[in-house]
């Protein structure tokens, strides 16, 4: 899909995600009038062309007076740019980005691909940035992180979590909003895996129970590799070896999911099922307030 920065801005804003205002360009004089409607006294001028590298190739400058935003949109409008993704044949530039400046306290790359070898959209990332975000997978494979999707199921709210806290990630950043918006307030997180067995699911409430300011456990599972019988099991297994005496609310979807269900509820333990996600975090913060 070949769509422009300020068009991917635009469709990021629409989903709530935080972007910095900026607007379109196609004349340095409409340049400058994006940069007064902004205000402030920083801008970046950026090159809309469909390949990557723009900074190092020029195409990104940093503008602190609207004689600047000027020189820059007219260096850039109607002249080729060419980057290490171009070609030496280099692409035109047709209209220039023009974005507020804002304070950098740290730079993280997060990019979505699909990885042929696993035939799975990947979620990848680096601490390190992404403007070298190619030489750093060279030089230093071991700083970049991937984070493989299950086609069966998309992209999870763990998925973005497992990210969050391996970027260092903290607080209101990491999202728990599968608990805060219902009232209550996650002690913890673990994810068991793909390849969990009962014997790790185990494992897993006993660290979980471990935390004294637990007071409940929300099991969300949607089984693709990981079917949804195995880890019931492995609940069941779980809540009586460690005597489970903090409210346990489970959701199961996916692989063997009645299965499941079924070792659940026949279980004789008192489980509260729940059927979606925001079902189980309402249920398991009314559980614990009961509770205490």
């Amino acid at each position: 899909m070949n769509i422009h920065e300020y068009q991917a801005k635009e469709l990021l804003a629409k989903f709530g995600v935080a972007v910095p205002r900026g607007g379109v360009a196609y004349s340095a004089a409409e340049a400058v009038e994006v940069a007064r409607r902004l205000g402030g006294s920083v801008w970046v001028i950026k090159a809309q062309i469909h390949a990557g590298g723009r900074g190092k190739a020029g195409g990104v400058k940093l503008a602190r007076s609207e004689d600047e935003v000027t020189a820059a949109a007219r260096a850039m409008l109607g002249q080729k740019l060419v980057t290490h993704q171009t070609g030496p044949e280099g692409r035109d530039v047709k209209r220039v980005y023009v974005e507020e400046g804002c304070e950098i306290a740290r730079e993280l790359y997060l990019g979505m691909l699909i990885d042929r070898a696993t035939q799975r959209v990947t979620l990848i990332g680096s601490t390190e940035g992404g403007v070298e975000i190619e030489e750093i997978a060279a030089r230093a494979p071991e700083k970049i992180l991937t984070e493989a999707i299950d086609p069966a199921s998309g992209i999870e709210p763990f998925h973005a979590r497992n990210f969050a806290f391996a970027v260092g990630l903290e607080g209101a950043q990491i999202g728990v909003a599968v608990i805060k918006l219902h009232g209550g307030s996650p002690a913890n997180f673990l994810d068991v895996g793909g390849g969990a067995t009962k014997e790790r699911v185990s494992t897993a409430f006993k660290l979980i129970l471990s935390d004294p300011n637990v007071e409940g456990i929300l099991v969300n599972i949607f089984g693709g590799i990981m079917r949804c019988d195995v880890i019931a099991e492995g609940v069941v297994a779980a809540a009586r070896e460690v005597n489970l005496h903090v409210p346990l609310v489970v959701r199961l979807e996916g692989t063997n999911v009645d299965l499941g269900k079924r070792i659940l509820r026949q279980s004789g333990l008192p489980i509260l099922a729940a059927e979606n996600l925001a079902d189980a975090a309402q249920k398991v913060v009314t559980a614990v307030t009961e509770a205490t």
